[in-house]
């Protein structure tokens, strides 16, 4: 009674919670929370509102429903639309109370008044959701407010779903759905819903409804669809009409069919039905309607007539099946269906196939699972992923909570340009408010008003809240949002004009509070690059007295007139970029970009790592080919930009090595226990862009020093990799026991340790790659990326990009890692047509496991377990359904040791590392694990040293497995762990490597070459341990990792021996010379697959094919391209000349005769890039080569071509002549697209040059519509 006497709500808050803390049992007292929802909702408080209803769903008091109610009503009437959702999806479930009907029938109001339609029906399908009370009415409401907006498959997905709700379509939801569907024009669905009436009518006994009859006829005979009108009219009339009434109904739509009683006596007797000689059409309709039905066992056997007949079954008739089967749950089924007899039945799914299943699975919670769906339509030809399927996906994600999948779900639908509707965004914008993730929700807002959408009210109620919450503003302005929380709700909901006033109001309380109490808190760390003559000519004007960049800074500092602290200044870069890296405030930032020479200004962003029997699998022999004493006696130096090295390992040893080469400039820093030799001629650490990061310092009580030596082992792995010396025993726990060596072992090494904490920053990798080049290496290996970008930025803004172009200027050869991020198409990183970006594959050596079920099926997994040889029969412990909890992927804390102690768990793959997994099974006592793949990650098997019994198991053992446990009560499995395996089917591309077409720059083909990069054995730091858990302490001098940051320095030291034989060689000849010798062929003599698809794989996923070091030694002909070369392909991509100026780090003019279109081939590439609009007849391109000779003297090489399909390819000259060593010739080839079917999709092929031996291969990659406009 106190509560509801208070007037203001924020008393009655107080006084809620003082009683709640002497009286706990009032927080399970209904009548106390229906006062508090009254006071919170007039005026509505909802940031006051939503956390009171949370603390009910806590309570679980099935009293509390009607409470529950009420709040969902006052949130609609307040427009506070997701909110409602949000209680009814996510708090509700929470408490034991079921949804009532009152509460459902509201928030399916709330839907449908906002044209959330799909919403609306994951509500009606949803299991928590108890909708069989409403019946038929529910869904025909839907159904007509979806034929009134324009939206005939949403409603036939709810006319599907009826048999979910245990109901049976009215005469109404007939009426309703056929007007819609005919309205739509969308005539052929509109004959099977008539023939699906006409199969219930006859098993219940119920008279035709003239009504749809008669709208259908018309329909079909105002679009001159007159035979089929004939062949529906007879069936109606062989049924009989009762009734006089009904047979004048008909009146209208026979006379214009048929004029007479003679037409009428030709459509009796020719009907169909009256003959029984059955058509396409005839059983097209009849299957559809039987799958309609679920009668599976009887459209089965129609579909064998229908064959039998000489009849190919239509799409159609497989998507009735699909339908059938999600609407029963069978969505496994249902993917069958769509993988395998489609496939089998020569029919290729459309989008509408694809949308089925993929719905299926959101509404199921499996939305990462349909994520797969998405990528596998944008790779089929003629299957373009529609605007539908991206909504699909981010209504799921946001249903799950996944509001960062949704996210980039919606980032890829920008991408594709299909612009989402204000529901798409309001939903993703308030998702990533709820978790926090503030920073992109306004980016995604920004968005969102560029497009001229205004979100709705509760979108900015939300963002204002959180910036309240998360910036903590002082008590004075927090007790002024307190006391008008109404008045700002009332200005949030009064148009566009009041939502920027308040929001720019807001903000800027928040900013001149901030600034007063700290002036530097928006100091951050910029890498500034200069223009290289202006800063010439001004450290000649200061004759040595003075640093130019002390100069910069101290007239920065003058005009600021002290109002900021002096910049702090981080490293100086002189040799492959001009500049510095320097923390400023954003006035000084103003200041120093008015200056003269300044050309950009980068904010620092964090890096990540890209986390042996290679030798010989390569073809590397001892005293042969690459490896012959003279090769190897050539000095070269590689720079290794990682986390450090630890020199005292034996494969960094310098026995019967020479003295350090004379033109070596670098040094090795001098620290506490660190020693430089012969091999490691050069260390140096970097960590002052790591230390100007507000929260991160190295410190020794953190187990790291300001030291080049690596305490976390990644260093050291890639170190040995590229230049390990030779070691006669290595081994990790007895696996892959032999010798070791790297791939040039008498290079020398030069460390740059950037990675801390495995946290990189640009300022630091920046100064690393400048201090290298000036320090005179002849190849850079980096293995880094940036972190969260799935997509890598445009070049002028890629720090990487700009660095390394600086080194290639100076002769240096750039290899970088490709990233992790596959199998998700457009994921490359490092893809700069400078650097050799580098994809991972297999090698011809496993670590096999056998892991053997109960009902005796085995399968092969992979581990490196150096325990038990045999686990023996173990109880299989797995709960399938626990998404929130995390026990189905085994998250932290997730586990019940009283569930899984002395069990094998079961553990699906996601996003969280094998570690976590592996320690939460540990520490739940659990007997062991077996990691599942999920779909997307296919057979890919990872082999890792565990401390428990552990195997990883491809996603078709996973299915197989799951199948087993929901089969049997008492289920059981056993491991075997089978050691080390060789001669396995190698090379395959991995899963996890990232993919192209690159976004940055589509018209070179991405990644270049593929090297070997999963379960590479190479030295470790004996620091740390092996598996990365927590209590192992075991210690080691080699390990087993896996990563593109491996596949990387392989193809480093292969650059360094082709280096060392051909000393002349620019970077972009050693390039060329890896790429169009690179192989496209297994062991096995089968293209090379991609294993996260079991299909072959294509150049956006291998580039020019796997290394082959041998051959390129020999390459015959070689591409050569000028580092200004590169500059003009930048302009032919359209980069003003602006942009290219902060690549070239100077002053550079893109003239119109330099702007030769991508096209027509911009730059003297080693691969083709095709890139078609689509659409249009005989589309063509033209692209010009030059190639070098550097084999024999007089060879004459002949073109062969493999097409790519739906193009004609023509080179010209076909025969090149060469009579001299280094003699350029050049060619053009066109490519004509034969279109204007092929729209959309890829295609592939292969330019070949052959002399004698050589064999110069470049890849084509031709691209249409979407994909030749990213």
């Amino acid at each position: 009674m106190l509560i509801r006497q208070q007037k203001n709500p924020l008393n009655a808050l107080h006084l809620f919670n003082s009683a709640s803390l002497r009286h706990p049992s009032y927080r399970h007292n209904s009548a106390v929370y229906s006062a508090m929802v009254d006071a919170l909702s007039s005026p509505l408080r909802p940031h006051l509102l939503l956390p009171l209803l949370h603390q009910m769903s806590l309570d679980s008091s099935p009293a509390l429903d009607p409470v529950f109610s009420r709040a969902i009503l006052a949130l609609d009437r307040a427009d506070h639309h997701l909110d409602a959702l949000f209680v009814f999806r996510r708090l509700i479930p929470l408490s034991n109370c079921p949804s009532s009907p009152l509460s459902l029938l509201s928030l399916l109001r709330i839907l449908l008044s906002r044209g959330l339609l799909r919403s609306a029906l994951h509500l009606l399908l949803s299991p928590s959701s108890d909708t069989s009370r409403l019946g038929t009415q529910g869904i025909n409401l839907l159904i007509d407010v979806a034929c009134r907006l324009r939206r005939p498959d949403l409603a036939l997905h709810a006319f599907a779903a009826i048999r979910e709700l245990c109901c049976y379509p009215d005469r109404d939801t007939y009426r309703i759905l056929m007007k819609g569907l005919c309205d739509a024009g969308l005539l052929d669905d509109a004959v099977h819903l008539l023939y699906s009436m006409l199969w219930r009518i006859s098993r219940k006994g119920c008279d035709a409804d003239v009504v749809v009859y008669r709208t259908l006829l018309e329909s079909l005979c105002a679009a001159g669809r007159i035979e089929l009108a004939e062949e529906i009219l007879g069936k109606v009339l062989k049924k009989g009409l009762r009734s006089p009434r009904a047979r004048q109904a008909f009146q209208r739509p026979v006379l214009s069919v048929a004029r007479n009683l003679e037409d009428m006596k030709r459509i009796i007797d020719e009907a169909l039905v009256v003959r029984g000689v059955r058509s396409l059409a005839s059983y097209n309709a009849m299957i559809m309607d039987l799958y309609a039905e679920s009668e599976f066992a009887h459209a089965g056997k129609m579909l064998d007539e229908m064959r039998q007949k000489g009849f190919r079954p239509l799409v159609s008739m497989y998507e009735a099946k699909i339908a059938a089967l999600c609407r029963e749950g069978r969505v496994e089924d249902g993917i069958r269906v769509l993988e395998v007899e489609m496939v089998a039945n020569g029919c290729v799914p459309t989008a509408r196939s694809y949308n089925l299943v993929m719905e299926e699975l959101c509404v199921k919670g499996e939305s990462t699972r349909a994520m797969r769906y998405l990528d596998r339509m944008d790779k089929q030809l003629g299957c373009v992923a529609q605007k539908e399927s991206y909504e699909i996906l981010v209504d799921g994600f946001c249903a799950e909570g996944l509001f960062l999948d949704a996210a980039n779900v919606l980032e890829k639908m920008h991408r594709r340009k299909y612009w989402p509707e204000c529901k798409i965004f309001d939903s993703v914008i308030q998702g990533l408010c709820s978790i926090g993730r503030i920073y992109e929700a306004l980016l995604w807002l920004e968005e969102m008003l560029s497009q001229g959408k205004m979100p709705e009210a509760s979108v900015w109620s939300s963002l204002v809240y959180m910036l309240f919450v998360l910036l903590s503003l002082s008590s004075s302005i927090a007790a002024l949002f307190n006391e008008h929380s109404g008045l700002s709700i009332k200005f949030l909901l009064c148009g566009r004009t009041m939502h920027w006033v308040f929001l720019v109001l807001f903000l800027s309380c928040i900013m001149t509070e901030a600034g007063d109490s700290n002036p530097n808190l928006a100091a951050r760390t910029y890498i500034i690059h200069m223009d290289a003559a202006k800063i010439s000519a001004l450290e000649r004007s200061l004759s040595g007295t003075r640093k130019w960049h002390e100069v910069i800074l101290d007239a920065i500092q003058q005009k600021e007139n002290g109002i900021d602290e002096a910049p702090e200044l981080l490293y100086v870069y002189n040799a492959a970029l001009t500049g510095f890296a320097v923390k400023l405030t954003p006035r000084q930032l103003a200041s120093i970009k008015e200056l003269d020479g300044f050309i950009s200004a980068h904010a620092d962003k964090l890096l990540s790592l890209h986390t042996t029997h290679t030798p010989e699998f390569l073809g590397l022999k001892p005293g042969t080919g690459l490896w012959n004493s003279r090769n190897l006696t050539y000095d070269v130096i590689i720079g290794m930009i990682d986390t450090g090295i630890w020199p005292e390992h034996i494969s960094f040893n310098d026995s019967e090595m020479a003295p350090v080469p004379s033109r070596w400039k670098g040094a090795c820093e001098a620290v506490p226990q660190f020693h430089c030799n012969k091999k490691i001629i050069g260390a140096r650490a970097f960590w002052k862009g790591y230390d100007a990061i507000e929260g991160l310092q190295v410190d020794a009580s953190l187990d790291e020093i300001k030291s080049p030596r690596d305490w976390y082992g990644h260093g050291t792995h890639t170190a040995s990799i590229a230049a390990g010396s030779f070691v006669s025993v290595a081994n990790l726990f007895g696996y892959a026991n032999g010798s070791a060596s790297g791939m040039h072992r008498t290079a020398r090494i030069a460390a740059y340790k950037v990675c801390w904490f495995h946290i990189c920053t640009e300022s630091d990798m920046t100064a690393a790659i400048d201090r290298a080049v000036a320090d005179g290496v002849d190849v850079l290996s980096i293995s880094l990326g940036l972190v969260g970008d799935r997509f890598s930025p445009p070049f002028d803004r890629d720090i990487v990009a700009i660095a390394t172009f600086g080194a290639i200027q100076k002769g240096v050869f750039v290899s970088c890692s490709a990233g992790n991020s596959g199998p998700m198409e457009s994921s490359i990183g490092n893809d700069a047509p400078w650097i050799m970006t580098v994809a991972a594959s297999y090698i011809d050596r496993s670590f096999p496991t056998l892991v053997k079920l109960g009902d005796d099926r085995s399968f092969i997994g992979a581990s490196l377990y150096a325990g038990i040889n045999h686990t023996g029969d173990l109880p299989i412990a797995y709960d399938p359904y626990d998404t929130c909890n995390g026990s189905r992927y085994c998250l932290s804390d997730s586990l019940s040791p009283w569930l899984v102690e002395g069990k094998l768990v079961l553990c699906d793959a996601d996003d969280h590392g094998t570690v976590e997994k592996e320690e939460e099974v540990k520490r739940a006592r659990g007997a062991g694990m077996l990691l599942l793949n999920r779909e997307d990650q296919g057979e890919e098997l990872f082999a890792d040293a565990h401390v428990i019994p552990v195997s990883t198991l491809g996603a078709t053992a996973a299915t197989a497995i799951r199948g087993y446990y929901r089969s049997t009560i008492h289920p059981t499995a056993s491991i075997t762990f089978l050691g080390t395996a060789y001669g396995v089917n190698a090379p395959e591309v991995t899963a996890f490597s990232s993919r192209g077409p690159s976004l940055s720059g589509p018209g070179v083909i991405k990644p270049d070459v593929i090297a070997p990069g999963i379960n590479i054995l190479a030295a470790w730091s004996p620091y740390s341990n092996p598996s990365f858990i927590k209590g192992d302490d075991r210690k080691v001098a080699f390990n087993i990792l896996s990563g593109t940051s491996m596949s990387c320095p392989h193809v480093s030291g292969l650059a360094a021996l082709l280096k060392s034989m051909h000393q002349n060689w620019s970077p972009a000849a050693i390039k060329s010379a890896l790429m169009t010798t690179a192989y496209t062929r297994d062991n096995w003599n089968f293209s090379i697959v991609d294993i996260s698809t079991d299909m072959l794989a294509t150049p956006f996923a291998f580039g020019s094919g796997h290394v082959d070091p041998e051959r390129a030694a020999h390459p015959g002909l070689v591409y050569d391209i000028k580092p200004d070369d590169y500059l003009r392909f930048l302009c032919a991509m359209n980069y003003t000349s602006s942009r290219v100026s902060v690549v070239a780090r100077k002053k550079y003019s893109c003239t119109k005769s330099g702007r030769v279109s991508i096209a027509d081939g911009g730059l003297n590439y080693p691969s083709f890039s095709v890139l078609f609009h689509g659409g249009s007849q005989n589309e063509t391109a033209v692209q010009w080569r030059v190639v070098t000779n550097v084999g024999p003297a007089r060879c004459v090489y002949e073109a062969n071509v493999r097409e790519p399909e739906g193009v004609v390819v023509t080179v010209e000259p076909r025969v090149l002549k060469f009579s001299e060593i280094g003699e350029n010739l050049a060619y053009s080839v066109t490519f004509v697209g034969l279109g204007p079917n092929r729209t959309i999709g890829y295609s592939f092929g292969e330019l070949v040059w052959v002399c004698g031996k050589f064999s110069v291969r470049s890849p084509i990659a031709v691209s249409w519509g979407l994909y030749a406009s990213i």
